[in-house]
């Protein structure tokens, strides 16, 4: 997959509208999110976010991802079927665990 282990630091799944299986996974040192499909266990794309993302959530129908960023106090929010950064939120202090409720 190109992806040293070390470089992978969160993970969260989701089902596409198709019904595929997908994987999210933070990349530290590069940056980016990498979208990885279950039925190939192949990288379908990579998502460039802010630097240093730390923790993954996703929303309960799988459409929206949170990205967080503590070096910055930020979070982005991907849109998972388009895979990119549709916002960045500033937050307070440094955000590192995440989780998304009902």
């Amino acid at each position: 997959m190109g992806a040293r282990i070390r470089d992978l630091f969160a993970v969260a799944r989701a089902l596409a509208a198709d019904g595929a299986a997908y994987i999210f996974v933070t990349n530290q040192e590069s940056a980016t999110v990498s979208v990885i499909a279950t039925a190939s266990d192949e990288i379908a794309a990579t998502i460039p976010v802010a630097s240093a993302p730390a923790s993954i959530a996703v929303d309960r129908d799988g459409t929206t991802l949170y990205v967080t960023h503590p070096e910055r106090g930020e979070i982005s929010v991907i849109d998972a079927g388009k895979r990119e950064v549709v916002r960045s939120l500033k937050v307070s202090g440094t955000p590192f665990g995440i989780a998304v409720s009902q």
